[in-house]
């Protein structure tokens, strides 16, 4: 047998497979951390989700998802990881009045209401 032929094949039987994660695995029952975003109707955090939407009706910045459990469990590092790179091109132009301010893009739709420009935003 060639050397090199042994050498791949120890480096194969080394590998581990990528574990796949199965949420029906899981207590349906349990109540797992908000890592302190926890509000009168945010209690349980059972997904990433679940406590980006805590965080955020805190105001708190969603920094470092490697360090709650249900993000690591969930992948959301990987995803974001393989995320990066997309994204819309908008070009074009805007002509406005020289005056402080500021403008924005959004998916959703606008709507006046009480003479107040308000917006649903998408998810």
């Amino acid at each position: 047998m060639p050397h090199h032929f042994a050498s791949s094949f120890v480096l194969e039987l080394g590998k581990e497979e990528e574990k796949v994660f199965d949420p029906d695995s899981l207590d349906a029952d349990r109540c797992e951390s908000c890592y302190g975003a926890e509000s009168e109707d945010i209690r349980c955090c059972n997904t990433c989700d679940d406590v980006r939407e805590a965080y955020r009706r805190r105001g708190w910045a969603f920094k470092n998802p490697d360090s709650i459990e249900q993000c690591k469990r969930e992948g959301f590092s990987q995803k974001m990881q393989e995320q990066k790179n997309e994204g819309c091109q908008v070009y074009g132009f805007l002509e406005v009045n020289k005056v402080a301010g500021n403008f924005h893009f959004a998916p959703g739709k606008s709507f006046q209401q009480s003479h107040v420009h308000a917006m649903t935003l998408l998810r």
